[in-house]
């Protein structure tokens, strides 16, 4: 299963959320279950962001939520977000 979830960031915090981020994927990717863990920054405008996690299951994904790292990371990431425009779950058709 795919996660993809994108938004744009706060005037000036491109260089704090990439670094926010950087602190939480060494530990997002060392937990079970994570196949990969990524950012994206959009080719034309960037403050515009996507972060594409793929998980075994949804298990896997619910214990992500509850690690420390996430608990502690995410809402800082969150904090330097002017406004989140998609969030979805995806399962591998083909």
């Amino acid at each position: 299963m795919k996660l993809v979830s994108k938004r744009i960031l706060k005037e000036g915090k491109i260089e704090e959320f990439i670094n926010v981020f950087k602190e939480l994927t060494g530990p997002s990717r060392a937990e079970e279950g994570c196949l990969s863990y990524e950012l994206f920054q959009d080719q034309k405008d960037p403050r515009v962001f996507s972060i594409i996690e793929e998980w075994a299951d949804q298990e896997a994904l619910d214990e992500h939520k509850k690690a420390a790292h996430f608990v502690k990371l995410v809402p800082a990431l969150d904090e330097l977000t002017e406004k989140k425009l998609d969030f979805n779950i995806y399962n591998k058709v083909v």
